[in-house]
């Protein structure tokens, strides 16, 4: 495997998204559940760092 920015920026980001795309495991971008799932986390708890 040849190691990318990407690889060492997700390093210092979040282990599980350097997992994932190590893996090349991708989210899915059109579901209408993921479309909810983005609107509630990013109206949901906006004092929480994340």
């Amino acid at each position: 495997m040849n190691i990318t920015g990407t690889h060492i920026a997700y390093l210092h980001t979040c282990f599980r998204k350097l997992w994932l795309f190590a893996n090349g495991i991708q989210m899915e971008h059109t579901s209408q559940v993921v479309a909810e799932g983005k609107l509630i986390a990013e109206t949901t708890y906006l004092d929480r760092d994340g």
